[in-house]
């Protein structure tokens, strides 16, 4: 079963298909896909879509990455969204607010999420909860005390040896 996209890419614009490689900038407007090979810059707001079979090497600052599969070995600065999907292999540093990898995807390399560091749980802010684990660790305590050796529970029975 083939992994469903998360973000709908709508009509593609631009086309670097199969069998085609380009070496340079690339710069867009809208969607585009490449299921070719590329070396370089791509610079767009819109989504780059990269496709099964595909080889991309270089920078790209893109609104949003989905990696339908193939290989990328890049620097990838994502404003909106980077999706990694299943079969596709992706090497490098992204740096995106929100970052969504497959089961059977592979992702080595470094990510930074930085809007994700100003984001809010809606409970409040991630410090808040620190006093609810201290509370759930004092209430549920480690080692028995000395009560409950003494209890008829906590004792091992008597076993005859014979």
């Amino acid at each position: 079963m083939e992994a469903q996209p998360l973000t709908a890419v709508g009509e593609i614009l631009a086309l670097l298909g199969r069998g085609t490689a380009y070496e340079g900038k690339l710069c867009f407007e809208g969607p585009v896909r490449i299921d070719g090979r590329f070396e370089g810059e791509a610079l767009g707001d819109d989504i780059l879509v990269i496709g099964p079979g595909a080889e991309v090497r270089g920078d790209l600052h893109v609104g949003t990455l989905i990696v339908r599969g193939g290989e990328v070995w890049a620097n990838v600065y994502a404003d909106k969204l980077i999706e990694i999907h299943a079969g596709a292999r992706v090497h490098g540093e992204l740096s995106t607010p929100q970052l969504f990898i497959d089961r059977g995807a592979i992702f080595d390399g470094v990510c930074k999420m930085p809007e994700a560091e100003r984001h809010e749980i809606d409970e409040g802010p991630a410090d808040d909860v620190a006093p609810l684990f201290e509370a759930a660790a004092a209430a549920s305590p480690t080692e028995p005390d000395a009560s409950s050796e003494d209890s008829p529970e906590a004792s091992e029975p008597d076993v005859d040896p014979s």
